[in-house]
């Protein structure tokens, strides 16, 4: 993807994005099924899908571990993977005018 990332929680979320083939050709796939819907909320509309994704995966234990990956979450950049995603797939991060 040919977008930089703010931070390392997000590079680390992209990389997660990028590093198994079919992952990555499943977030392509819901990337061009946003943006179809409606290119002016893709990237508000594949942020959220994103972090309910990843959020999924946190431990659910109570314990300190899972606060601390809850806490990582959140620094996460979600527009900024949104964004890459929409790039990669070669759609603009700009809504078109009608």
């Amino acid at each position: 993807m040919a977008l930089t990332v703010s931070n390392r929680e997000t590079f680390t979320v992209l990389d997660w994005l990028e590093s198994d083939p079919a992952r990555k050709a499943w977030w392509r796939e819901q990337a061009e099924r946003v943006a179809k819907l409606d290119r002016a909320t893709a990237i508000p509309r594949l942020s959220d899908l994103i972090y309910q994704e990843l959020h999924k995966e946190l431990p659910d234990d109570g314990g300190i571990s899972g606060e601390l990956l809850k806490s990582g979450l959140l620094r996460v950049h979600f527009f900024e993977l949104a964004m890459a995603l929409l790039l990669d797939i070669g759609v603009s991060a700009e809504p078109q005018a009608a």
